[in-house]
């Protein structure tokens, strides 16, 4: 068809993103805007195709077509349209109504070619005077306001001609004037002011959010979608709108009213799903202020960013106002909005459409957008409300590639769950509003827990050993490297002898006995004998100072010392009015054996108590009872299968609570323990040797000590591997396999006696911490104690019989720390600061501490996420990260131990570590060291990390271009963005690009290099990665 065209004229801003993000997502029908009018009755297809030429004929925003001046984009008005109306006869068919369907989803998935056509239109018959209209633009030339336009001018223009035609209009409001405006009102002061506005507002910074587990901004980027269509009912929809006209809440329109209650939902959904305070939604605006421009066909809309502050004590009620004064602050503002370059401002968008199209000439009309399966990749979210005369519809648009199919469905329920919350009680803190359904909630409390047995936590494991005594006594039970061998007759005999003797010295039950020894099969009888006397034994490690161990002697009010250094300084330093009694082991191991019966102790008398760091600097003693540690030891051996011909190497302090797996469980079931040397567990190479020569054929030990062991030499094969105690690096995920038959992963803190949770290792893919032992539960909550769904962060809670008692003497701390189970009557929880999430699978993954979670230049950063990513390296064998210094000049300092001969570059590290992370979570310094420093219990030692500006391979954040293409693109980034230097780790939109001059870029690097670069690299690669791709592609 011959067309004639007026004269090319520029873009607006609107259209030149919209023309840009057409460009970027190249081969997806991001752009389309289509509807499908379903009109019942005896519609006239020849006079509905007559009234449909009348109204492009006067309405130019349909006769755009996109052109090209001096390699940017202009737009021209055709003087005739391209196309013409298409009419499709389906009535024939089968099944007209499913025939239909299929012809609509696969039309609204075309892609313009925009320099033909921007319009598709077609009048589809159905048979029984059924109808339906499709209409499709390309958003560049059309919005939602434009498409009710059109509905009515095609419907009037219809009404007119089967009247005789005398009354058709022929004049409309044209687009190319708002074009002009929009170039004069850029040149005036309000323009100025606008501009000044939204440059200050764009300074806010706001979190990525994080959906399920999938971080939007850390995924390649994506235009696909998938919709889900939910009608929300009318008495839901009553009661909205009763809401929104209700005191406190109505507002200047009840449009406004109404989208201020479903922003505040919106805002408390990704507020609890990601626990920000700070949020920003997209709101498109119509910028059709004023009666001008109020019927111009076109794209005027605006996307406006909002910026939302949750604070504790808000309700839906006071964030819907907050949500009403941002949009009386943002109105002021609209024609200038900067919309959402690159998708740093927001992820999630908000659209609420009051579009009514009533009837179509008098004849019922049902209307509906179809949605083409692709939209703009920087959203993960657009929720699109829909208010006509009776009840709301809603559609989520959710990205394909950061929700999954079920996560969709979930994500839909939550929503849903607090407008119903929001409706039932406006005036409920937002913390506490319902959001899981029964049947979540359910699973999240009773299908995370482990089995339940009462018997298991009932009195002692002592009890265990005396069966294993009485069924083998003759059996060895310990042996140590002084070639002392005991059999489990002369262990519990020994350990009568202790228990007789401290009683004889006024050991009462209940009291603290405090054991001083080094390592060997008599600290194994005495730690016996404490527990049968009824006393409790307190861990001193020798190798502890000596300030310390008096500390947790004068705190812990020890009734005395089993001690086998008679003239150690303890008393020195011991603020104790009288000197504490000490007595050596072998006094007590070879006292004469007590007369009376030794009483088993009771499911509430203490086991034992153990000192761990404070936060004030004062360790705290954790109380343990026999009860918890039977419940452990008991449902540990449940899950990992101890046998009696197991031979168990016993490495750990026993000022580490795990210890007591060690030495105990094995006597449980008849099996055997090798207690080495202090100076042999404490030497990679020396345990490594001794772990060969032994028998054992079980170990336990902190990831720490397994790659002590690795890099000591030892390539042996055990039945069972135990490792525990901090996360499992992915390495060792993968090696530990090789060395055993089965390898556990645990996770417990000492507050909850030993171990909580173990989960089977079979390579370094998908880590967990697995489920939990028997009659223990744990709880993922948000800060404010409510539980979280499945795969989204949150603190874990420890609840059931393995809690510990109190922090000894600490009764503020205890209830700080201990609460009652809010979940299950008379039940106590611990709160353990560890971060983790609950998967689908029932699995639990561990994430990092809460008090590692720091702020940095606005952002707040889990230092867990961030060692995972480092330790992920191949050439990386363990990393620590922390953030140094204050304000400003507050940094994240990377820890770094390679492996031997494959340590990188500090900027190479940096550069592979935004492969997966944001650009604001790369460490700004990279040190290289030998080794971690270590507690004495086999974990880092993050205070003793030297300082930051002493570490040799030390990396400032800046770093030059390298290389002749990164040099070509810093200088095109610099020419683009008017900023004086590029270095190799910046980011096009974090140095204010937006999507127009990434097609500028490309186009000026494709001159200048002759190569090619998908405009997609642009939105979360670094110069360097870009470059990297341009000289893959220019080798190809």
């Amino acid at each position: 068809m011959e067309t004639r065209m007026h004269r090319p004229i520029e873009l607006t801003r609107s259209q030149s993103l919209m023309w840009a993000g057409h460009n970027v997502w190249s081969s997806h029908a991001v752009s389309n805007v289509a509807f499908a009018f379903l009109i019942d009755g005896p519609l006239q297809p020849e006079c509905f195709a007559r009234a449909w030429r009348h109204v492009v004929a006067h309405t130019d925003a349909l006769r755009i077509v996109i052109g090209n001046e001096a390699g940017m984009p202009t737009q021209i008005v055709l003087e005739q349209a391209p196309f013409e109306l298409e009419y499709v006869d389906l009535s024939t068919t089968q099944d007209p109504a499913a025939a239909c369907e299929t012809w609509l989803a696969e039309r609204a998935a075309r892609r313009f070619d925009v320099t033909v056509r921007t319009v598709d239109t077609a009048l589809l018959e159905l048979g029984e005077r059924r109808f339906v209209w499709y209409l499709c633009q390309h958003h560049l030339v059309s919005d939602g306001v434009s498409a009710t336009l059109l509905f009515r001018r095609v419907s009037q223009c219809y009404e007119d001609m089967l009247a005789g035609g005398q009354a058709l209009p022929t004049e409309y409001p044209r687009f190319v004037d708002y074009v002009q405006f929009e170039r004069e009102y850029q040149r005036s002061a309000a323009w100025a002011r606008a501009q000044a506005y939204w440059a200050h507002k764009m300074t806010e910074r706001c979190q990525p959010l994080s959906f399920y587990g999938s971080r939007p901004r850390d995924l390649s980027v994506s235009p696909r979608q998938e919709r889900i269509h939910v009608e929300l009912g009318r008495a839901r929809s009553e009661a909205l709108r009763a809401l929104a006209g209700a005191p406190g809440i109505k507002t200047v329109s009840e449009q406004l009213s109404v989208f201020s209650v479903l922003a505040a939902v919106l805002c408390t959904y990704l507020h609890r799903m990601t626990g920000h305070e700070r949020l920003c939604i997209g709101v498109p605006a119509h910028n059709r202020i004023g009666r001008r421009f109020a019927d111009t066909v076109g794209l005027l809309m605006e996307q406006d960013p909002w910026y939302f502050t949750v604070e504790d004590d808000d309700t839906f009620m006071s964030l819907a106002r907050k949500a009403q004064q941002e949009a009386l602050a943002v109105m002021r503002h609209v024609p200038c909005a900067p919309g959402n370059p690159g998708g740093r401002v927001f992820e999630v968008g908000l659209n609420y459409v009051t579009a009514s199209f009533g009837r179509f000439a008098g004849l019922p009309v049902r209307a509906r957008w179809i949605h083409p399966g692709a939209g703009d990749g920087t959203f993960a979210l657009t929720v699109h409300d829909y208010d006509g005369a009776g009840a709301l519809q809603a559609e989520f648009d959710f990205n394909a590639e950061v929700f999954s199919p079920e996560n969709r469905r979930r994500a839909v329920t939550h929503v849903l769950n607090l407008l119903d919350a929001c409706l039932a009680n406006p005036e409920e803190r937002l913390a506490r509003a319902r959001m899981l359904d029964d049947d979540e909630r359910h699973e999240l409390v009773h299908g995370r827990s482990g089995p339940r047995d009462a018997a298991l936590c009932d009195g002692s494991f002592l009890e265990w050993v005396a069966a294993q005594v009485q069924a083998q006594p003759a059996s060895p039970a310990a042996e140590d490297d002084a070639q002392r061998a005991w059999s489990y007759g002369e262990l519990w005999e020994r350990s009568a002898r202790v228990a007789g003797a401290l009683r004889a010295l006024g050991v009462a039950r209940g009291d603290l006995v405090g054991v001083r020894l080094a390592r060997g099969v008599p600290m194994l009888g005495v730690l016996l004998g404490i527990l049968r006397a009824g006393a409790a034994y307190l861990p001193l490690d020798p190798t502890f100072p000596r300030e310390r161990l008096a500390y947790m002697l004068a705190d812990g009010g020890a009734a005395l010392v089993v001690t086998d250094e008679p003239d150690s300084p303890i008393d020195e330093a011991t603020p104790m009015a009288e000197p504490l009694a000490r007595v050596h082991p072998d006094a007590l191991l070879s006292a004469p054996l007590a007369t009376n019966d030794l009483a088993p102790p009771d499911a509430g008398d203490l086991a034992y108590v153990i000192y761990t760091s404070g936060s004030t600097g004062r360790p705290k003693g954790v109380e343990i009872t026999h009860g918890a540690l039977r419940n452990t030891l008991g449902g540990l051996q449940r899950e990992l299968g101890l046998r009696a011909d197991d031979v168990l190497l016993a490495v750990t302090t026993l000022s580490f609570d795990i210890s007591g797996l060690e030495l105990f469980l094995p006597l449980c079931v008849g099996a055997r323990v090798l207690i080495p040397d202090h100076r042999v567990v404490t030497n990679g190479t020396s345990l490594a040797q001794a772990l060969q020569r032994s028998s054992a054929t079980v170990m336990q030990g902190t990831p720490a000590t397994w790659q002590m062991l690795r890099d000591g030499g030892w390539r042996g094969r055990l039945r069972l591997i135990l490792c525990g105690g901090e996360a499992l690096p992915e390495e060792l995920a993968a090696e530990l396999p090789k060395c055993a038959d089965t390898v556990w992963n645990l996770y417990g803190p000492t507050e909850t006696t030993i171990w909580s949770t173990l989960e089977r290792v079979d390579g370094p893919h998908s880590i967990s911490v697995g489920r939990p032992i028997a009659n223990t539960r744990v709880y993922v909550l948000d800060r404010h104690g409510q539980l979280v769904p499945d795969d989204v962060t949150g603190e874990i809670w420890i609840a059931g019989a393995g809690v510990a008692r109190s922090y000894r003497g600490r009764a503020a701390l205890t209830a700080e720390r201990f609460r009652p189970d809010p979940f299950v009557a008379h039940e106590r929880l611990y709160r353990t600061g560890d971060l983790g999430r609950w998967r689908a699978d029932g699995r639990l993954e561990l994430l990092g501490r809460s008090d590692f979670q720091v702020k940095v230049h606005g952002y707040r950063i889990e230092l867990g996420e961030i060692e995972a990513a480092l330790d992920a390296f191949a050439e990386v064998r363990r990393a620590v990260v922390v953030a140094q210094g204050e304000g400003e000049d507050r940094r994240l300092v990377a820890y770094v131990v390679f492996e031997p001969g494959q340590a990188l570059m500090p900027g190479e590290v940096r550069r592979r570590l935004a492969d997966t992370l944001p650009q604001y979570m790369i460490p700004g310094l990279v040190i290289a060291l030998d080794a971690l420093p270590l507690t004495p219990n086999g974990k880092v030692d993050r205070k003793a990390l030297p300082n930051p500006l002493a570490g040799a391979g030390a990396d400032m954040t800046f770093e030059p271009p390298a290389g002749e293409v990164e040099q070509s693109l810093a200088e095109v980034w610099c020419s683009l963005l008017s900023v004086p230097q590029v270095g190799r780790h910046d980011n096009f939109f974090e140095l204010g690009g937006h999507s127009l001059l990434v097609l500028r870029a490309v186009a000026e690097i494709k001159r200048r290099t002759g190569g090619e670069v998908d405009p997609r690299a642009f939105f979360f690669r670094t110069l360097s990665q870009i470059a990297m791709t341009l000289r893959a592609t220019s080798a190809a």
